[in-house]
Formats: structure tokens, sequence, C-alpha cells
């Protein structure tokens, strides 16, 4: 199982710390269920990406638009991640921009 998080639960910021501590929240319930469920053959994973150029990311203030990931892009990464077949997964995998941009 797969949830979609966010670098913000990494990086608090003065203006988005509610959408900050709510990503948090996530990343602590993938990892409290993988604890719990460790001996079944369901696994948590949670991806967190940066700032994506679409809707969402476009209202947030001050970003360097040419900077912020493709939404096409992080699809594809997401996909491959999620339907990955090997004797592996990977219970986070954090997202980031090239050039990390800080919420002021």
């Amino acid at each position: 199982i797969t949830i979609i998080g966010s670098t913000a639960a990494y990086d608090f910021g003065a203006q988005t710390n509610l959408y900050s501590c709510l990503k948090f929240s996530l990343l602590g319930l993938v990892r409290a269920l993988n604890n719990e469920y460790q001996n079944i053959d369901t696994k948590f994973s949670i991806i967190s990406p940066s700032t994506i150029n679409n809707q969402m990311g476009l209202q947030v203030p001050g970003q360097k638009v040419d900077t912020l990931i493709e939404q096409s892009s992080l699809s594809k990464t997401i996909c491959d991640r999620i339907l990955n077949l090997n004797n592996y997964f990977e219970p986070e995998v954090i997202i980031r921009r090239n050039e990390i941009q800080r919420h002021e």
C-alpha cells in the first residue's frame, strides 16, 4: 500500500506548519503500520515529493517555477516504484528537486 506524502514532513516552514504536521503524521502512520504488520505480505510505503509543477504547487508562495518537479516525470517514477517486483520494498521514498527551496 503506497501513500503519497510530501517533503514537508521533513522540512517544517513558518507558513507550512499545519500542512507539514499532517504529512509528518502520514509518515508516522506508515512506520507504525510496517511495525505492526511486519509478519504479513502487505507492506506500506510513503513517497514524499517536493513541490510539483501543478495547480497546488503553483499556489505555494515564492516558488521558482522552473525548479518544480514535472508532474508527468514524477508520475512515471511513482508507478515504477509501486510496481517494483524485486525482493525488497521501499518504506520511505523522498524525491527532491535539484534545487531545494525552503518555505519562508
